[in-house]
């Protein structure tokens, strides 16, 4: 991945940006753009202690999708979340999560579905498998 590397920029010490320009077409004189959004909330206990913190994260990512959303690139979000999103509520459909979800959500999970939901984002499942626990993940 290096040589398609354009740029990156950390932004704050849970949060980066990566810009890559992958060659396409049949002379590959075109690129492809893509970003990466890297986001690392904090835990549960640290929303616990200081709820502004869940506040001003998801705020941070909603404002750097904004400012650099130019439809010029293909654009992922990804990261961990420090959440447990589980399955899809039987009361109320979320449509971001679909049929990825699994176990059962906890506050953190909760607040990334509502985020999800509000911008309009979708929970993906990852096809790699979480070394510590075997699990897989999702990318929202």
């Amino acid at each position: 991945m290096r040589p398609f590397l354009s740029k990156y920029c950390a932004l704050t010490d849970c949060m980066a940006t990566v810009y890559c320009q992958l060659p396409c077409g049949k002379y590959r004189k075109d690129t492809n753009r893509i970003r990466i959004i890297i986001a690392n909330g904090p835990t549960l206990n640290t929303y616990t202690e200081n709820p502004k913190i869940r506040e001003e994260f998801y705020d941070a990512i909603t404002s750097l999708w904004q400012e650099t959303a130019n439809g010029r690139s293909l654009s992922f979000i990804a990261g961990d979340f420090n959440s447990k999103v589980g399955m899809q509520s039987s009361s109320m459909p979320e449509e971001c999560i679909r049929r990825y979800g699994k176990g059962s959500r906890n506050e953190n999970g909760q607040t990334v579905v509502d985020w999800a939901m509000q911008e309009g984002f979708c929970a993906t499942l990852l096809s790699s498998i979480h070394a510590d626990i075997g699990q897989p993940g999702l990318a929202v």
